[in-house]
C-alpha cells in the first residue's frame, strides 16, 4: 500500500467518493442479479477482486497528507472524522469480503472452491449459484449498503 506520489487531498477525496459510488452501484447491481437470476460461482471471485481493490485504493486514501483538513475544510465542518468514516468502510468490506470467502461453497477435505466440474472428455460445466442459495449474501450487502448511509 502506497499513495502515488504527488497526490494532493483535492484529488485523492474526489478519487475515493467515486471509490465508494462505484461500489455502491457494482454491489447492488450484483445483489440484484443474484436475486434474479442464477450466477456462475465464479462471478463472485471476481466480485471479491473489485473489493479488494476498493479496500486498497481506499487505505491508499487514508494517508493522503493533509486529507482530513481539506475535507474538513471543504464540508465546512471542522469535527469530520474522515478518518474514520474510511476506517469504518473499510472494515465493511473487508468483512463483507470475508463473509463471501467463508461462504462460497468448498471442498470437504481440501477446502478448494468449487467452481467448475469436468467430464469424461474435458468438458467443463460452470457451477451456478441459485438466487435462494445467495439470499444471505443479498442480506450482507444491504447490510454493507446501510453502513455507508
Amino acid at each position: 500500500m502506497g499513495t502515488p506520489t504527488g497526490v494532493t487531498p483535492n484529488e485523492a477525496w474526489p478519487r475515493c467518493k467515486d471509490i465508494i459510488r462505484s461500489i455502491r452501484q457494482r454491489l447492488i447491481a450484483f445483489r440484484d442479479r443474484t436475486a434474479a437470476e442464477n450466477v456462475e460461482r465464479s462471478e463472485f471471485i471476481r466480485f471479491m477482486r473489485h473489493i479488494t481493490n476498493a479496500i486498497t485504493s481506499l487505505e491508499d486514501t487514508r494517508v493522503v497528507t493533509g486529507l482530513e483538513a481539506y475535507v474538513r475544510t471543504a464540508h465546512n465542518d471542522p469535527t469530520l472524522d474522515v478518518d474514520g468514516v474510511l476506517a469504518t468502510t473499510v472494515t465493511e468490506l473487508t468483512a463483507l469480503r470475508q463473509w463471501v470467502f467463508d461462504n462460497f461453497p468448498k471442498h470437504s477435505g481440501s477446502g478448494a472452491w468449487l467452481v467448475s466440474t469436468f467430464d469424461i472428455s474435458g468438458q467443463e460445466t460452470r457451477l451456478e449459484l441459485t438466487p435462494a442459495q445467495t439470499a444471505a449474501f443479498r442480506t450482507e450487502v444491504d447490510d454493507f449498503l446501510a453502513s455507508l448511509d
